[in-house]
């Protein structure tokens, strides 16, 4: 019996999604698969976005000095990796220009910075980006 009652809702199954069932059988065996509701809850899946997602939407094109890995600065020539590492090391900061006040800069590296302030950001720091050597190391390889 329970055999037949599986290859009958099966059947019914199918043939509703083909769109042969008249509409109320299909909603009382609760076999509707309207469109409607599937893009309704493909839109809210949609809207859903963790922390990191959002930091890194805030972050933009620009290299935040609380997020980045030292591999982020990497397409600056004479940054990677040394000053890079410096800069990870230093974090967090307030303002992109208290990049400047690391203490053991030198002053070519404080002049090259300076020349690059606007490619930086700081964002408030979230710890899903910032968590053990991921700055250092973060798995990337070319």
């Amino acid at each position: 019996m329970k055999t037949l009652g599986r290859i009958l809702a099966t059947v019914a199954l199918l043939i509703s999604s083909w769109g042969l069932l008249p509409q109320q059988f299909a909603q009382s065996a609760n076999l509707s698969f309207n469109m409607s509701s599937v893009n309704a809850i493909l839109a809210v899946e949609d809207t859903r976005v963790n922390r990191a997602d959002d930091k890194l939407g805030q972050m933009g094109l620009k290299i935040d000095l609380n997020h980045s890995s030292v591999r982020s600065f990497s397409g600056y020539r004479g940054m990677y990796p040394n000053l890079a590492a410096l800069i990870v090391r230093n974090a967090p900061f307030e303002n992109v220009n208290d990049v400047l006040d690391i203490p053991g800069l030198n002053d070519k590296q404080k002049e090259f910075l300076k020349e690059h302030l606007d490619s930086f950001t700081v964002t408030p720091v979230e710890t899903s980006l910032n968590e053990g050597d991921n700055r250092f190391n973060d798995g990337i390889y070319d």
